[in-house]
C-alpha cells in the first residue's frame, strides 16, 4: 500500500500539538518545583535480612521516597480504610423498597446519587419532588436521615434548603447532628493557604480544570476536560505528598485535598453513635470511591450499602444504575413507610 507524503498542513498541525503538550508539561513542572524540594534524610542503620535487632548495620543515606506509589498513580486502587477492596461483583441486585424500615438510619451521598453530575459543581439541579420525598422519609425515620457529601454543609443547604436535616460536609470535616449542633475538625490554616495557592496554580496551567474551594479542603475538577485526568493522576499525588496535614481523595474526575484522618466512614460512625441514629440499622447510598469508606463501616454494623452507577470493585451489596433510579427507589421507600408497610419498631 502506498502512503502519501505528509503535507505542510499535516506537519504544522502535528507541530502545534507537540508544542501544546510540551508547554503544558513545562507549566506543570514549574508548579511542582514550588512543592517538590528533595531533602536529605538522615543515615539509618540497615538491618540484616533476618530483621533482628542484633543484625549487623551498615550506615548509608536513605533516598527520598518515590513521588508516586502504585495506588497513587491509579486512584481507583485506593481502598476504604487502606484495605484492599475485594468485592468486585458486577451483577449486584437492586435494593428492595423494604430495605428501609422505621428502624433504619438512612445516609445519602449528594452528587452522583441524589444529584446528576454537572460540569460546574454549582450547576446541579434538584429534580421536582425530591425534597418532598426526602422530607417524608426524614419524618418517618424520626430524623434519622443524613446527607453525607464532599460538599460543604453550607453548599448542601443552598441546594436542598433543609437546615433541619443532619449532614456531614467535606467528607466529615464538618458535621451537623439532628439537633443542629455543628462540629468541625481543626485545620492548619497556614498549610491550607499554601496548598490552596498551589492548587490554583495547577488549574491556571491546565485550562478547563476548575478549583472548588470548600473552606477546609480544596479540589480540582476535570469533568469538562477529561483529557487532563492522566496528568492530574500524576500531579495530584505529588502535591499531596508535600503537605503532611492533608491527603488526596480522588473521585469521579475530581482530586480533593482534605485534612488527613477524616472520611465519610468516620462521619457515618459518629452519626451512628448518637441519637436518633444510634441503635438503628444503617443503609447508605453513594456512587463514588469516597463512599467506599462509608460502605465498609455500614457493612461492619450489619447494615446495607448501595452503589449508584457501575464503578467496580466495591464493598456494596446492592446497586442502582443512576440518580434517576435512586429517585424512583426513594419514592417506593416513601410509599412503603407512609402506607404502613415498614416493620413497626
Amino acid at each position: 500500500m502506498l502512503l502519501s507524503r505528509p503535507t505542510a498542513s499535516d506537519c504544522a498541525s502535528a507541530s502545534a500539538c507537540w508544542k501544546r503538550d510540551v508547554s503544558l508539561s513545562i507549566r506543570i513542572l514549574v508548579v511542582l518545583r514550588k512543592v517538590w524540594r528533595p531533602r536529605a534524610l538522615p543515615a539509618t542503620p540497615l538491618a540484616g535480612k533476618c530483621g533482628c535487632k542484633h543484625a549487623p548495620s551498615t550506615a548509608r543515606p536513605l533516598r527520598e521516597p518515590p513521588l508516586f506509589s502504585r495506588a497513587q498513580r491509579h486512584p481507583s486502587r485506593i481502598a476504604a480504610h487502606g484495605a484492599p477492596v475485594t468485592t468486585a461483583r458486577d451483577n449486584l441486585p437492586r435494593p428492595p423498597a423494604d430495605l428501609v424500615t422505621s428502624d433504619t438510619a438512612l445516609f445519602l451521598d449528594a452528587d452522583g446519587t441524589l444529584l446528576a453530575f454537572a460540569d460546574d459543581p454549582e450547576g446541579v439541579v434538584v429534580v421536582d419532588g425530591l425534597i418532598e420525598t426526602l422530607d417524608t422519609i426524614h419524618d418517618a425515620l424520626d430524623g434519622a436521615l443524613a446527607l453525607v457529601s464532599g460538599r460543604a454543609i453550607a453548599g448542601l443547604d443552598r441546594i436542598f434548603g433543609r437546615q433541619r436535616w443532619a449532614a456531614a460536609g467535606q467528607h466529615g470535616l464538618e458535621r451537623r447532628d439532628a439537633d443542629g449542633r455543628l462540629v468541625t475538625m481543626p485545620v492548619d490554616a497556614e498549610e491550607l493557604a499554601r496548598l490552596r495557592a498551589i492548587v490554583h496554580d495547577v488549574a491556571i496551567a491546565m485550562p478547563g480544570v476548575r478549583v472548588e474551594d470548600k473552606s477546609w479542603s480544596v479540589a480540582l475538577h476535570c469533568r469538562e476536560r477529561p483529557d487532563h485526568a492522566a496528568e492530574l493522576d500524576r500531579v495530584a499525588p505529588a502535591i499531596a505528598a508535600r503537605f503532611p496535614g492533608f491527603e488526596l481523595q480522588p473521585g469521579s474526575y475530581v482530586y480533593e485535598f482534605k485534612p488527613r484522618g477524616m472520611d465519610k466512614g468516620v462521619a457515618v460512625a459518629a452519626f451512628l453513635d448518637a441519637a436518633p441514629f444510634q441503635g438503628r440499622r444503617p443503609v447508605y447510598l453513594g456512587d463514588d470511591l469516597t463512599d467506599e469508606h462509608a460502605f465498609a463501616v455500614v457493612n461492619e454494623r450489619g447494615g446495607a450499602s448501595v452503589r449508584v452507577g457501575e464503578r467496580t470493585p466495591s464493598h456494596a451489596a446492592f446497586t442502582l444504575p443512576s440518580p434517576a433510579d435512586v429517585h424512583a427507589w426513594l419514592n417506593a421507600v416513601k410509599a412503603a413507610l407512609t402506607q404502613g408497610a415498614a416493620r413497626p419498631r
